[in-house]
């Protein structure tokens, strides 16, 4: 059984949902054919959770909050996973991710959603901090790496920004 048609926002935050994931994708690609097959792995496994859960706010736009918070949570995973097992640790470009978070937090759940996901996201920069002595270094080339260093910060802005006009 279906709910009720999504309304304009529901509708936009599944076009953004179909868009991360679409993005996810890419990026498991890219790191496919470079060869990281970790990175790969990682972005090609959120990439089929993201769509899942975009087919899931299709089905039971309701469940929304929940889904919401399973993107995220899929986000913070694979950004954390990337920058622990794929190496970089504080250095990782895929950390960049994590400012975005609560402020996709704020405009999908709500302001105290938001402060949790601000601590969530705050934990893996300290913890990687703490234990840099045991975090492998970033196995991406250095060309990528400071692409990746480059595209990390410009790209968070601009999710930043569009949530915030949205």
């Amino acid at each position: 059984m279906h709910d009720a048609a999504p309304s304009g926002r529901a509708r936009f935050l599944i076009q953004l949902q179909d868009g991360l994931t679409s993005l996810v994708l890419g990026l498991g690609a890219v790191a496919l054919i470079t060869g990281n097959l970790r990175g790969a792995t990682i972005f090609l496994i959120a990439a089929a959770l993201l769509g899942g859960l975009s087919a899931g706010l299709r089905r039971r736009p309701a469940l929304g909050p929940v889904l919401h918070t399973a993107t995220l949570t899929v986000c913070w995973l694979a950004a954390v996973l990337l920058a622990g097992l794929n190496g970089g640790g504080l250095g990782a470009p895929a950390l960049y991710v994590l400012p975005v978070l609560p402020a996709l937090a704020a405009f999908v759940l709500g302001p105290r959603a938001a402060v949790v996901w601000a601590l969530v996201c705050a934990a893996p920069p300290i913890a990687f901090a703490a234990l840099r002595e045991h975090v492998p270094p970033s196995t991406l080339p250095p060309a990528t790496r400071e692409m990746m260093q480059l595209l990390g910060p410009l790209g968070s802005t601009a999710l930043v920004t569009l949530t915030g006009l949205a």
